[in-house]
């Protein structure tokens, strides 16, 4: 009852933010196509609007080929009407700076959009294997990891998606994979069979709760991972060969996630690698904790530019690898997209970090 609840709430705000978004958006294509805005605005304003707040709903309680059809295209325009209000925002600041004919400049904008959207929505597609290399101090033996996060397994990421992606996973010849959270992504009703490719992963899979899951319902989802071949780590340590790996759950709060951190006897004198879905954690704060590795996500780097400039003001890492003396931070841009199938400034990846002695 509770994730129902929190579930509506969410639509409620996403179709007034959807509301907002579109508004601005439809009134600056009808200004640039020099239309009238009488009804069929208002009529094509509510229809957009709500379009993706009520598929999201009949896909959750209704599944069927034809809401997964009108989910994808409510979320690929939620991505072109995000993206156009920031390109005519520049539009209109440099129409107020120079003098320029404003049907040839409404052309010019309007074939940027398009050009872009069809662009962004190729590169949604592509799947990249980013390779990191990670020198520990006192590793004894060469470890390969294939570190997965923020798949998004739902209405548009189906069950195909995850075969592709564990195919690549297994053709890397990983020791171990982990999953960084978001496995699901809550936008459709999820089952044993929509999640079974994982269990044709060749390796171990350790595997950490996200927002997502926790959204979906952690009642639903736990059941259904515990099928698979998949270790939940639940606030709490593992050992793999000599390396101790700690899995903490998802949390808004930064005090409950320290206190659970906390809670966990880690050896300084081991090496560990931290799994969290977000990357609240300072190089500073891993190296208090003796935490060699933090392999993380959830930013997916904002997706959508120019989402990933606002990221990098959330989190202290957006993407990427950063160092320290005897930490490191692995942040995935994610092996999927959320909303939109589309990615602008990004690219999904996969990324394999090989562990070598220091």
């Amino acid at each position: 009852m509770k994730e129902k609840k929190r579930f509506i709430l969410l639509i409620i705000i996403f179709s007034i933010f959807s509301l907002l978004i579109n508004y601005f958006c439809l009134y600056n294509i009808f200004n640039s196509l020099e239309f009238k805005k009488g009804g069929i605005f208002y009529i094509i304003l509510l229809f957009l609007s709500f379009s993706y707040p009520l598929t999201v709903m009949m896909e959750r309680y209704r599944p069927m080929y034809l809401t997964k059809m009108f989910y994808r295209i409510a979320s690929i325009w939620i991505g072109i009407a995000f993206f156009s209000i920031f390109v005519f925002l520049i539009y209109q600041l440099f129409s107020v700076l120079f003098t320029f004919n404003k049907q040839t400049g409404s052309l010019i904008v309007l074939s940027f959009i398009v050009i872009v959207s069809l662009g962004s929505l190729i590169n949604g597609k592509r799947l990249k294997i980013s390779l990191v290399d990670i020198k520990i101090r006192d590793l004894k033996e060469d470890l390969k990891i294939v570190h997965l996060s923020d798949l998004h397994i739902g209405a548009i990421h189906r069950k195909k998606y995850l075969e592709k992606i564990i195919k690549i996973t297994n053709s890397l010849n990983p020791d171990i994979v982990v999953i960084t959270g978001d496995l699901v992504d809550g936008s459709t009703v999820i089952n044993k069979e929509l999640l079974s490719p994982i269990n044709k992963i060749k390796a171990p899979v350790y595997f950490v709760i996200g927002n997502h899951e926790i959204y979906e319902g952690l009642d639903k989802v736990i059941p259904i991972i515990n099928k698979t071949k998949m270790k939940v780590l639940r606030n709490e340590k593992y050992k793999f060969k000599e390396i101790t790996f700690i899995g903490l759950d998802y949390y808004e709060s930064k005090k409950e996630l320290f206190d659970n951190l906390n809670k966990i006897n880690i050896n300084k004198n081991k090496i560990n690698i931290l799994l969290y879905h977000a990357p609240r954690f300072k190089l500073e704060d891993l190296e208090k904790k003796g935490i060699n590795l933090h392999l993380t996500g959830h930013t997916h780097n904002g997706q959508i530019f120019p989402l990933n400039l606002f990221v990098k003001l959330l989190y202290p890492y957006s993407r990427g690898v950063h160092r320290s003396n005897n930490s490191n931070v692995v942040v995935s841009v994610g092996s999927g997209t959320w909303g939109p199938p589309m990615r602008l400034g990004s690219t999904s990846e996969i990324n394999l970090i090989n562990l070598k002695k220091g």
